[in-house]
């Protein structure tokens, strides 16, 4: 996987609210970006192998697949299924109007304005998958013995299964970690019961 993160917008900025020094061995790292209109997340840098804007029209939707699911794209050669990151999370989808009772079954997006978008392309156990999302923001350290289990009282509980956790930061905002390992599980058997089932 390439450790570098080849975004033009992305610097490596890591003063960012909850961060901490580099020489502490509880710091863990994150690519910080958004889903929904506002909600902040993270994933850990290490799953991700690239940051690429993708342009809707190359997307090839998949006939049968869950509506998030928004096809397959030509990534370096290869075949990288992409994903409304925060339409599997439970948010509205990313693009606008999309109808998934076309009559082969294929999604069919009218993206209106949004030509292309930004994907968060993560490797986890030798698979990739494109992940779009509204906005990357930056990279940040987190003190990892901050991080707080995901509850079901604070969360709504179709996100949950898809949480490690989060972290609050000086402001008081949540910023949430997304257990990658997880997502990867339930895209691949989404009818096996996730662990907070």
């Amino acid at each position: 996987m390439d450790s570098s993160l080849n975004y033009p917008n992305l610097s490596l900025n890591v003063d960012a609210p909850g961060a901490v020094e580099a020489a502490d061995s509880h710091a863990g790292k994150f690519l910080q970006f958004y889903i929904g209109e506002r909600d902040f997340a993270l994933i850990p840098v290490e799953t991700v192998a690239e940051i690429a804007t993708v342009r809707l029209s190359e997307v090839l939707p998949v006939p049968e697949m869950r509506s998030c699911i928004l096809g397959v794209y030509n990534w370096r050669g290869e075949m990288l299924w992409v994903v409304d990151f925060g339409e599997l999370l439970g948010y509205p989808p990313l693009y606008g109007l999309r109808s998934s009772s076309s009559r082969r079954g294929a999604d069919i997006l009218t993206s209106g304005a949004i030509a292309q978008t930004v994907a968060i392309v993560v490797e986890w156990n030798e698979q990739v998958i494109g992940f779009m999302v509204p906005q990357v923001l930056d990279l940040a350290l987190y003190n990892l013995a901050h991080l707080q289990a995901a509850d079901v009282q604070l969360f709504p509980p179709a996100i949950v299964p898809y949480l490690q956790g989060y972290f609050i930061d000086d402001r008081g905002e949540l910023a949430i970690v997304i257990d990658i390992a997880e997502v990867f599980r339930l895209l691949q058997h989404p009818t096996t019961p996730s662990r907070y089932s």
